[in-house]
């Protein structure tokens, strides 16, 4: 693939995926970096470490082509998951900050007299007991506000696609937080 695209007729260089690496960790970030010197030296890893973090970087490359070329079936998983088991993404994946305290107001007036109409988007990592907010931050805040004012058991429960996230690259899911984020 080429650097440019000229074959637009625009000369723009392009640097792919660049915008959405991590500059560094949250805390609860279930996706922690691993960073191993592959070693220019003999001695600074083994053989053994040096086959097991190339399949690993190969596996993660696969996954991030699969996941960009054909897609992900974001509809394929629809649930009603608990408020309390949901918690936001690593601060430093979500590019816009929440919306203003009045459109807050304005989408729990919506929520209460017609409800939900778009359910939120997480993820789910195998070795984490909670679930990241990836599209729907602000579905969420209104439903706990909602739950906290009426009390009522129906807003203990969102509805929310449920993505893998053991089987989805982190950039898909920042690129889809951005996608979600433009399209409203």
């Amino acid at each position: 693939m080429s650097n440019t695209l000229n074959d637009l007729g625009l000369d723009i260089e392009i640097i792919i995926g660049e915008d959405f690496s991590p500059k560094q960790r949250a805390k609860n970030d279930p996706l922690r970096a691993r960073i191993i010197n592959l070693g220019d030296n003999k001695g600074d890893i083994t053989e053994e470490e040096r086959k097991e973090v190339i399949a690993s970087l190969k596996k993660t490359e696969a996954m991030r082509s699969d996941n960009f070329s054909r897609g992900v079936n974001i509809h394929e998983n629809l649930q009603y998951v608990d408020i309390s088991s949901l918690e936001y993404a690593p601060q430093n994946w979500y590019p816009c900050p929440l919306s203003q305290k009045d459109e807050l107001v304005k989408l729990i007036a919506s929520i209460q007299s017609v409800g939900l109409i778009e359910p939120i988007i997480i993820a789910g990592f195998k070795d984490y007991d909670k679930y990241h907010i990836i599209c729907g931050r602000g579905r969420v805040l209104a439903y706990k506000n909602l739950f906290k004012a009426t009390k009522s058991e129906k807003y203990l429960k969102i509805p929310a696609f449920v993505l893998d996230g053991d089987r989805c690259d982190e950039y898909f899911l920042r690129a889809l937080m951005i996608d979600s984020m433009l399209t409203q």
